[in-house]
């Protein structure tokens, strides 16, 4: 793959996180708008990863990752015939956009291929966008949450929010704000498991840290609060059954550390927004409960191919969940049908889990993570770019690995692909 293509991938990649849809709203983009052209509801990201994958197999003999590829094509392929059979079966029953098939999950599958392709000058430039990012996006939170103005409005489909005071930053929605923060902690915290951490890093991670409690995602806390023990204590036990006690003193540390550092998060009033949160949900508990009652109301019908729009409408009203459906595969199934949803779902776990395949446990916490954080909440169960963010943050968290000859290239074009964790960028 060629530098101007290469340059083009890393240009996709800044416009997936940079371009959210608080950010398209400012710059006028009818992007979340019911009325507005079906080519402005695609983001502009996706037709960057779409014309990659429309070159890439005349780039080089093989990919870098074949994995990846061979998963992204059948997230594509699947995501596609989803499509085709909503527009067929599910054009009167069934009330889900279909531009969500395309966003969150067709454009997921083309970014993982042209990832499969990506050299490893490309990956490092990448984790080091990714990692000054979201440091600059904890940042902002930060201010947003001691008093600041937000940068971007708090903006809801077309619909400006005044009554959530949560920070939206440059990521949009607090929730999405909190999962890839905390996704961002981990991987920090995984990356650099034997390696002490020095106080560049620590200063950094405590900023992220500071940032998920601001971003109020009680969801991202709490699953991020148990992903990493949970590693650790793994990793503690295997190596103590081999006569190595090094990784139980780790645990040790995090024991220690965790007791020292929660009571200084929640007395110095950092905590103060998910708190708050925990405290007083404003009706989201109470809608996530009418979205399980939902499934109860469901025909046969409706679970194949979806539910009308007016019929899903009566339903939240009856219920008192008029805000929406705040349960990604709730909302996929009352949109889609169940066999769509199931066999989208399966494609996207495939297809990010072939990202990191050396890393077992660590790829495994960050799978849990990403997935319960997500289903518990509408997040994928919408127009999102979540997934494809979170593709590459699993990117940034790869092993190197050896890339094969490229055709009409010289020795020195053999790279090593996905640097190793110190090139991060944090």
């Amino acid at each position: 793959m060629g530098r101007p293509v290469q340059h083009l991938l890393l240009l996709g990649i800044v416009m997936l996180f940079t371009l959210s849809s608080n950010m398209l709203y400012v710059m006028g983009i009818n992007y979340s708008a019911s009325n507005a052209s079906y080519l402005l509801k695609i983001h502009p990201s996706s037709y960057v990863f779409f014309f990659l994958i429309l070159i890439s197999p005349s780039i080089t003999s093989s990919p870098r990752r074949p994995e990846l590829k061979r998963c992204g094509l059948l997230l594509i392929m699947v995501s596609t015939v989803s499509l085709v059979l909503y527009q067929f079966f599910s054009v009167e029953a069934g009330g889900g956009e279909s531009s969500l098939l395309i966003v969150t999950y067709a454009a997921t599958g083309a970014l993982a291929v042209a990832l499969s392709y990506a050299d490893t000058i490309t990956l490092r430039q990448m984790k080091r966008f990714v990692s000054l990012f979201l440091l600059c996006n904890s940042l902002i939170g930060i201010a947003e949450t001691s008093g600041f103005p937000r940068i971007l409005p708090y903006v809801v489909g077309e619909t400006i929010i005044g009554f959530d005071n949560r920070p939206t930053a440059l990521l949009g929605h607090p929730l999405n704000n909190a999962l890839i923060t905390g996704a961002w902690c981990l991987v920090i915290l995984l990356s650099n498991f034997r390696t002490p951490l020095n106080f560049w890093r620590l200063t950094v991670l405590g900023v992220h840290l500071i940032a998920l409690l601001a971003f109020g995602g009680r969801a991202a806390v709490v699953v991020a609060a148990l992903s990493y023990p949970c590693f650790v204590a793994y990793q503690a036990t295997t190596t103590f059954l081999k006569g190595d006690s090094r990784d139980i003193i780790r645990l040790a540390k995090l024991c220690i550390i965790a007791g020292a550092g929660v009571p200084v998060l929640i007395y110095s009033g950092a905590a103060d927004t998910v708190i708050e949160r925990f405290l007083d949900s404003r009706g989201s508990d109470e809608t996530r409960s009418a979205a399980l009652v939902m499934l109860d109301l469901l025909s046969p019908g409706q679970w194949l191919f979806g539910v009308p729009v007016s019929a899903r409408t009566s339903i939240q009203a009856l219920l008192g969940s008029t805000r929406g459906i705040e349960i990604s595969w709730i909302a996929l199934v009352y949109s889609f049908g169940l066999p769509i949803t199931a066999i989208v779902l399966v494609a996207t776990y495939l297809t990010l889990r072939a990202t990191t395949e050396e890393h077992d446990m660590g790829r495994a916490a960050l799978l849990f993570y990403f997935f319960l954080t997500t289903l518990l909440s509408l997040s994928i169960g919408s127009k999102s770019l979540l997934v494809a963010q979170f593709l590459v943050i699993l990117a940034c968290f790869a092993k190197p690995l050896e890339a094969p000859p490229l055709i009409h290239a010289g020795p020195k074009s053999r790279r090593r692909n996905f640097g190793d964790a110190r090139s991060i960028g944090i």
